[in-house]
């Protein structure tokens, strides 16, 4: 899993209506929340788990 964060983080969205202006139908935030790769976080939440059993 290659972690890349891009640019630009605002696309438009392509559902329906106008290409630009007001009349855009909508904005979708593409913003990397972490640059972590998934097998760091599964392995993180599997220690997590195994120190908090309870929880």
């Amino acid at each position: 899993d290659l972690v890349t964060n891009v640019s630009p983080r605002i696309v438009r969205g392509t559902t329906s209506g106008h290409i630009f202006g007001p009349g855009q139908g909508s904005f979708l935030n593409i913003e990397l929340i972490s640059e972590k790769t998934a097998a760091y976080w599964c392995k993180s939440v599997a220690e997590l788990k195994a120190d908090f059993p309870k929880n």
